[in-house]
């Protein structure tokens, strides 16, 4: 694993009592991508209370904050929707959505 990330670094200042979150970069996306499958069934992330997240731009996160309603929307008819990079998805299919809300 050693030769798979390039750098990992605390954020934020240090606080007693609080646990800080890190930001991994990893040397490969395919490593990360396997890692980013694995964390839901991981018994040590469970036990250990790890989440992951993505540490988006300004400009990756208005996009998505505009397509989450209707992601949410799929979702909640049981449909399959998510993210990927900066698009979003419900059931295979590319949606847009209106940024011009949320500029």
């Amino acid at each position: 694993m050693n030769e798979e990330v390039d750098v990992v670094h605390r954020v934020g200042l240090k606080v007693d009592n609080r646990i800080r979150q890190i930001i991994i970069l990893f040397v490969r996306r395919v490593v990360r991508d396997v890692i980013w499958r694995r964390r839901k069934t991981s018994p040590v992330c469970k036990e250990e209370g790890i989440r992951f997240s993505e540490d988006l731009t300004p400009e990756d996160w208005k996009p998505r904050q505009a397509m989450l309603p209707k992601i949410e929307k799929a979702r909640k008819e049981r449909k399959v929707g998510g993210f990927r990079g900066p698009f979003g998805f419900i059931e295979g299919r590319c949606i847009m959505g209106d940024i011009s809300a949320v500029v």
